[in-house]
This record gives structure tokens, sequence and C-alpha cells, in this order.
């Protein structure tokens, strides 16, 4: 991994925990997994604490730390609030950081699939708003500054060409000229067009939306560290794939939503390309068979 940090074992995170903020109580930890950035333990099912394993990730957890401590407040559903900050002198390395956790369920596909049709509507209009509020939520200037903000006509081209230099050796000749044609006409759309901009969280699926306990509504908002300056789409593409449905019924609480319909078709035919490309960039075998698997 190019950018890895370093890996410590779960003795040295939480005494890393108990040198910087004595004054946790310390007794049951459960450590997870969480995706390709951090590892994560959860302490006496009360606090969060999130260990960045590379510069992307330590990057991440900065970006999170600052939108969520300007913004989190203004949202109608609840999000993490990073109460415990470390920042060494020592750089973005060292970073890490706990929030008191916030206690739910996944909205996984598999929930999603199971609500009754009142609840998948009652489901679509939370997501809409506060996907509305989030796009529309002011930033300061300086805050504006610190989060990513690319032209994504340079942004899918490069990733094409690395999708081509990567992941198109191993793929089916069809496969191949399928994806192509996907990117050329998304590319050929945006060239010198200037896309919607505004505050996105950029990782806006299952695993980062919790139901309340024993509700089908959702009540939380978490893992804020692809948070960029970007297009909306991106955002309503992620919460479309728990739900065929899930879009059309956004897009009658939000009727901007059909401004950008092309846009979260082309995003959400991207995901599993970008799982394997990770997997390729990254020496993860399991995330490059997995996003590869239908196109092998």
């Amino acid at each position: 991994m190019a950018d890895a940090i370093r890996s410590y074992d779960r003795d040295n995170l939480i005494r890393r925990i108990r040198d910087t903020f004595p004054a946790i109580p310390i007794n049951r930890v459960r450590r997870i997994a969480d995706g390709q950035n951090n590892d994560v333990l959860v302490i006496d099912d009360a606090w969060v604490f999130r260990f960045p394993r590379t510069l992307e990730g330590a990057r991440a957890l900065a970006r999170e730390v600052a939108v969520l401590h300007e913004i989190g407040a203004n949202l109608p559903l609840t999000t993490p609030h990073p109460e415990l900050v470390h920042t060494p002198d020592g750089g973005e390395a060292e970073w890490f950081a706990g929030y008191r956790r916030i206690p739910g369920r996944p909205l996984t596909r598999t929930r999603v699939q199971r609500l009754s049709p009142r609840d998948l509507s009652v489901l679509a209009g939370q997501l809409a708003d506060f996907l509305a509020t989030l796009h529309s939520e002011p930033l300061s200037p300086a805050r504006r500054a610190t989060l990513p903000l690319e032209d994504p006509f340079i942004v899918w081209s490069d990733m094409l060409a690395r999708i081509e230099r990567h992941l198109f050796p191993l793929m089916r000749k069809d496969a191949r000229s399928a994806v192509q044609a996907h990117f050329s006409t998304f590319l050929a759309s945006v060239g010198g067009e200037t896309l919607p901009q505004a505050l996105i969280h950029g990782d806006f699926g299952g695993t980062n939306l919790l139901l309340a306990e024993n509700s089908p509504r959702v009540h939380a908002v978490i893992d804020w560290g692809s948070a960029a300056i970007g297009d909306p789409a991106v955002d309503y593409a992620a919460a479309s794939t728990l739900h065929p449905d899930l879009l059309d019924l956004m897009e009658r609480h939000n009727s901007a939503v059909s401004a950008f319909v092309d846009r979260v078709s082309f995003y959400t035919g991207t995901f599993a390309l970008q799982e394997a490309l990770f997997g390729a960039e990254h020496d993860d075998r399991e995330a490059l068979e997995s996003g590869l698997s239908n196109y092998v």
C-alpha cells in the first residue's frame, strides 16, 4: 500500500487512547473493520475511535472533523460529533478521533427491500429532505477551500485511464467495450460543461445510514470522510443502489432530481469498477475480485 502510515495492533490502539484521553474509562473493547482507510475501536459501546491506516485516510479524517464541526448541527438527521480529536505536532499521520457511538442498524439493501410501500416512501422522503438540506448548506470560505474540488472531466478521464491500465487486462473483451462506451458517453456530455457544485457526503450508501432501533426510520448519517464539493447526483446515485424504486420516490419529494437522472445512472455504473480499481491499486484481492465479478 503506497500511502500506508503504519499498522497498529489492538493493544497499541488502546494505549494511544489511554495516553491521550485518560478520563475515558476502557473496559470492553471491540475492534471493527471500517472500509479501506481506518481501524476502528468501539469502547464500552459508548465511544467510537477511528485511526487512519493511510495518509489518504488521515486527510479524510481531518476533513470529516472539520465539516461536522461546522455543519453537523444544521442537518435534519443525527451526525457524529468528534469530541475527542488528537492532532499532535507529528502531523496528520498521527491523527485519530473519537465520538460518542450513535446506536442504530445499517440500512442494508435487505432491510430496505423488506420495507412496506408506505415505509419505503417515508424513507425516500427522509433521504431526499436530508440531501436537499445538505446540498444547500453554505460553508465558510476557509472550510470550502479545504475540501476536494476537481474538474469532473479530468477526474473521470483519469479514472478511465487507470481502469484501462489495471483492470482491462483482466476483463472480457465485450466488458471492456461496454466500459469504454459508458465513460465516453458521460465524458462527452460534461466536456466543457459546468456541473452543479454543492457540499456532498460522498459515500451516501446503506452502511453509512443508520436506522433507529426497532424502527424503519433513518435517524443518523455517519462516515463523512468522503465529503467534498461536488455533483449532488453522486449522493443520489449511492442512495439509489438500495432499492430499484428509491430514486423515483426521492424525485417525488424533490423534483430537482429529474435534472440529473442521467448522471446518477453513470455514477452507479462505476461503483463496482471503483471497488475493483481500489483492489488493484492497493493489493486488496477481495475488493478486486468482488468489483470485477460481472466483468470477467
